[in-house]
């Protein structure tokens, strides 16, 4: 009969923190893989003896493994909701396309033990703003009723600040998340414990990062984000989903709704699907370039919308365009210290680059952009691409699988090619 004064999901989780198999933890048990497996679906409980042995193998306390409380233990600090500062705000234009990710990622962290999901895709795709919807989820702020915990990282995070704000959370002291790493690392775990909390690792450039945040217990999940396709598929197998940009008809609604007055504005109409379709429904795009409508056609003329089209048919205005806080949704305390912009967002993974690979990179733009698509083998000897950058371009996220042998090419990331060329010939011309 399963024992309802204990957690046997722990057994496992910490079993697998130390790299162990079920037969060899059994072996060093001295007892059979069926009981381990029987302790760790809780069918079974470990009792007198195996318990110590058991704490002593695993590197953790009876109280760790819940035998001597239930997993909302009285000596864990009070079980209110934290919410991460840290979150992005809820914008105040609702999520547009993202209906089925956001319902298979809710399904798959509500329904499954210590989940681990990823999100994959090119620069400004919306992997962020699909995890900071998760974040504001009534379902999932339910299940994971103690807290989220979100972390920014990017290709330089300051681990030791996100470590203080968790430890500031979760109600440790200043001195246990200052002494070093490793013991802000072991303090959070335990004070975290067997709390009920979602643990969000967003823009992941290194795989060293995540094992220095998953902090969490058995009773935690994560999700991550990542343009890097490795990173991604290394943290999970389950569930690893590669985010598409939005399709033509999604992409048009939300630009209307980041500029209302497109609506009055008839004529106009064709003019925005041209622009959606000219940047491939990229919703980051979409995004700036909807600010910078909205704030030419507040006043309602006609003429300065027509004039600010015509502004973002220029492919390096659109690049270079830009993005502006909302202050409409919150964001005020979240304002960057200096504007980001497709082309800056697109360069961080060309600097990734050697300059050959840049220089083969640069060679595709040749190939039509998506929805076409080009052979493996009209890379190779029509760009003269090679085999070992087709694959890093796709790891990193600067080109698409097409399938089998095929590749694409994003319009933006097309777009950012061919400036770079243009620049690179006019530095080279003075």
């Amino acid at each position: 009969m399963t024992n309802k004064r204990w957690n046997h999901h722990a057994i496992s989780y910490f079993r697998r923190q130390l790299s162990l198999s079920q037969q060899e933890l059994a072996s060093l048990m001295g007892v059979s893989r069926n009981t381990i497996h029987r302790w760790e679906t809780g069918y079974s409980c470990p009792q007198g003896y195996s318990r110590i042995k058991l704490c002593e193998i695993l590197k953790v306390t009876a109280d760790e493994l819940g035998f001597f409380s239930p997993p909302r233990a009285s000596t864990q600090a009070p079980t209110s909701f934290y919410c991460d500062l840290a979150t992005p705000q809820v914008s105040s234009i609702p999520l547009i396309g993202r209906e089925i990710e956001i319902k298979h990622l809710r399904e798959y962290l509500c329904q499954n033990f210590h989940s681990l999901a990823a999100l994959h895709g090119l620069p400004g795709v919306g992997k962020t703003a699909i995890a900071s919807a998760l974040a504001h989820d009534e379902a999932i702020r339910n299940h994971f009723s103690d807290g989220i915990l979100w972390a920014e990282l990017g290709p330089t995070p300051i681990i030791e600040e996100t470590y203080r704000r968790w430890g500031k959370m979760v109600c440790l002291s200043p001195t246990e998340t200052f002494a070093s790493q490793k013991a802000s690392f072991m303090a959070l775990r335990s004070a975290i414990g067997f709390r009920k909390m979602l643990i969000i690792l967003d823009d992941v450039w290194n795989i060293e990062d995540i094992i220095r945040l998953k902090v969490g217990g058995p009773n935690c999940a994560y999700l991550l984000t990542s343009r890097f396709l490795h990173i991604a598929s290394s943290f999970t197998v389950n569930s690893l989903l590669t985010v598409p940009e939005l399709n033509e008809e999604d992409g048009l609604t939300l630009l209307k709704a980041l500029v209302p007055s497109l609506d009055m504005l008839v004529p106009l109409d064709d003019q925005a699907r041209c622009l959606v379709r000219a940047i491939g429904s990229l919703p980051l795009a979409l995004t700036f370039m909807g600010r910078y409508l909205r704030t030419q056609g507040v006043s309602g003329q006609a003429r300065r919308l027509e004039a600010a089209f015509h502004h973002l048919s220029d492919v390096y205005e659109r690049l270079h365009l830009s993005g502006s806080v909302e202050l409409t949704s919150g964001d005020i305390d979240q304002m960057p210290c200096s504007p980001s912009s497709l082309y800056s967002k697109i360069m961080m993974s060309d600097a990734l680059l050697s300059e050959g690979m840049r220089r083969d990179f640069y060679a595709l733009s040749i190939f039509p952009s998506k929805p076409a698509s080009f052979s493996e083998e009209e890379a190779l000897t029509n760009a003269q691409c090679s085999l070992e950058t087709l694959d890093f371009l796709t790891d990193i996220g600067l080109i698409e699988s097409g399938g089998s042998g095929r590749y694409m090419l994003h319009p933006t990331i097309a777009d950012y090619i061919r400036v770079r060329l243009e620049e690179t010939t006019a530095q080279k011309a003075s």
